[in-house]
């Protein structure tokens, strides 16, 4: 290939891809926070670094994680710390500066940048996130926007996938409100995928894609069918339908011709 990829964020979704990258021959690049991971990264066939972010802080053991031709960018708001709304973009732009503004930046954002106002959600809706992480990824998207040439913001609705079931998060609960409102989930192997495929791809350029399966079963439906496969007890929602979303993934499709490999979160 002769390309080298940094993955900036070897976490659940990163070090998988990073080790799909290996095998298909780039150079890899991957950082972790853990000094105990990095060891695990190298095992991969994964040059290793360790970086830290803190605010406008960035502490990195080798600076050469900059210097490459794709930056894959997977580091999510953190949860329950103060201020994440303006926080996120300042790390985020921090990260950014260490870049050279000709990489190929792949960010990977989230749909929570969109409210939960009963509405159907797509890319060419300008986002007008509530909570304050998806406030902070908004900011953040645009400083991937403005930086740079080539760029690809990738929204991934809620992860699924092995070590994250998510019959396990509400098994044996009662009475958890809004049963009757959609799911927007997607599958790590199709993260992986759709990744592999936006890396590859030189004709992809300045876009956003909402990444989320086909269909959109309630919450009973969904957690119900996750609790089964698990044989574990099922939780008790009520019946109702709050506040929610529906993410639509009409433009990856048309655009990349990309098809998911789960398309339906109920065969998750």
């Amino acid at each position: 290939m002769g390309q080298t990829i940094s993955v900036i964020g070897c976490g659940w979704l990163g070090l998988p891809l990073a080790k799909q990258m290996v095998s298909n021959g780039y150079t890899v690049k991957g950082t972790t926070t853990s000094a105990d991971k990095l060891t695990t990264l190298e095992q991969h066939g994964i040059d290793a670094y360790q970086l830290l972010l803190e605010g406008n802080q960035l502490t990195v053991s080798d600076p050469s994680i900059f210097d490459c031709d794709i930056a894959y960018i997977n580091i999510p708001p953190r949860r329950r710390i103060a201020h994440i709304e303006t926080r996120y973009p300042l790390e985020i732009s921090t990260l950014l500066s260490k870049l050279d503004e000709k990489t190929k930046i792949i960010f990977i954002s989230s749909t929570g940048v969109y409210p939960d106002n009963q509405q159907i959600q797509a890319e060419e809706v300008e986002p007008n996130a509530t909570k304050q992480s998806g406030i902070g990824l908004v900011a953040a998207e645009k400083h991937v926007r403005n930086g740079f040439y080539n760029w690809v913001i990738l929204r991934l609705s809620g992860l699924a996938g092995p070590n994250r079931e998510p019959g396990r998060w509400f098994s044996g609960k009662k009475d958890i409100p809004n049963g009757l409102n959609p799911v927007n989930m997607v599958h790590l192997d199709d993260c992986i995928a759709l990744s592999q495929q936006i890396i590859r791809s030189s004709d992809i350029n300045q876009k956003i894609y909402n990444v989320c399966a086909d269909k959109h079963p309630t919450k009973i439906d969904f957690y119900n069918a996750q609790c089964e496969k698990l044989s574990i007890e099922k939780p008790q929602f009520k019946r109702e339908l709050g506040p929610h979303k529906v993410v639509k993934n009409d433009l990856v499709k048309k655009e990349t011709g990309y098809r998911f490999i789960f398309s339906d979160p109920l065969l998750f």
